[in-house]
């Protein structure tokens, strides 16, 4: 699709930034689909000590379809990544939490 700045009268102004909205829509549909498939079924260690905190982001990895394991302390979250079976990609930790 070819953008000129000059109105040559084939299409209104606003006929054309429809048309680019439209275009920067479609591309970035496609990039928030290409992080999703990234995301999906990552294996992730949730460290909060703030309860609401900790299940806000609980839930939003899990609808992005994280597989989420959520602890409380650092000393857990040490505990999760030691003697887990499952080989955890992401470690999300509060840094001002306890036991960091």
């Amino acid at each position: 699709m070819e953008i000129s700045a000059k109105n040559d009268g084939r299409f209104p102004v606003e006929t054309r930034l429809f048309q680019l909205h439209l275009l920067v829509t479609e591309a970035s549909c496609l990039v928030k689909m290409f992080l999703l498939c990234l995301i999906r079924d990552l294996h992730v260690v949730l460290a909060d000590d703030g309860d609401v905190n900790k299940t806000g982001n609980q839930k939003a990895a899990r609808k992005l379809g994280c597989l989420v394991t959520a602890v409380s302390t650092g000393f857990q979250c040490l505990s999760a990544l030691g003697h887990s079976l499952t080989t955890f990609q992401v470690v999300s930790l509060d840094l001002q939490m306890p036991e960091v």
